[in-house]
């Protein structure tokens, strides 16, 4: 229970306020309550107003001698009458406040949120997702020109490849000494296609000599059977000129010419 001077406190009075003071009070602070809890978006908040209106009741009572405000059943959602007016207690910014609320949530407004709202969200979606779709398309299509244009380019460099190695396949390897002094081949590592067209890759010491202005074809034999039989791709030999050493490597149809690995040995 209230004491007088906690009911005053709470209306925010003094303890020995009149009754008019008490009822305007009383009235403005309940109105207010009222809208409150009218508005409460959650159930806690409606609780709490509750509350704060029987808390009103309860010093209205107090400060006025047991007097009944006429508010002893407290709104849940709705207006409530006075006991004196049967109307419902709204103050004039109240009034102001819903009447706006009603223009702003009219049936007309409603109905066109409703029907246009919706179907234009929908359609912003709808555009976004065919966009992201014609670009994924797009990406994969020239994605896909771009492979096939890629694998173009490498079968028309192998077949150039193969073109240009197919007139030495059989090709004998041969070296030819345009040089005043002895050229001593000391390794030869080869690489040539086999009979059944397989690719086989020969190397050994050699230690051969070509005298000046002489030719030589290497191959490797075993007894009666050609383990070698001097054909090339491509080559490494390591060579000796002058008592300099040297290697020369690469492939036999860009350096060899006339059947002969042409050798400069103008700077050795």
């Amino acid at each position: 229970m209230l004491t007088k001077q906690e009911a005053a406190d709470l209306l925010g009075l003094m303890p020995d306020a009149s009754e008019a003071e008490v009822r305007s009070k009383y009235n403005e602070m309940y109105n207010d309550y009222q809208l409150r809890l009218t508005n409460a978006p959650t159930p806690n908040l409606k609780k709490l107003y509750q509350k704060n209106l029987q808390e009103l009741n309860d010093a209205f009572s107090v400060l006025l001698g047991g007097a009944s405000p006429g508010n002893t059943d407290l709104p849940s959602s709705e207006p409530v009458f006075t006991a004196e007016e049967k109307q419902p207690v709204v103050s004039q910014a109240q009034q102001a406040q819903r009447n706006q609320t009603a223009r702003n949530t009219g049936p007309a407004k409603n109905a066109q949120v409703k029907t246009y709202k919706k179907p234009f969200s929908f359609l912003v979606t709808f555009c976004i997702l065919l966009l992201a779709l014609a670009a994924w398309l797009g990406v994969e299509f020239f994605q896909g020109i771009a492979n096939e244009e890629e694998l173009l380019t490498g079968r028309k460099k192998i077949e150039e490849f193969k073109n240009n190695l197919a007139p030495f396949e059989n090709g004998k390897f041969k070296i030819r000494n345009d040089g005043d002094a002895p050229l001593t081949v000391e390794w030869l590592i080869i690489s040539y296609k086999d009979e059944n067209g397989k690719l086989v890759k020969y190397e050994d010491v050699v230690a051969e000599d070509i005298r000046p202005d002489a030719n030589m074809e290497f191959r490797k034999l075993s007894g009666a059977s050609i383990l070698w039989d001097g054909s090339v791709i491509s080559y490494a030999c390591g060579l000796k000129y002058h008592k300099n050493s040297f290697i020369q490597a690469g492939l036999w149809s860009a350096d060899s010419k006339d059947g002969y690995l042409m050798l400069d040995l103008s700077s050795r």
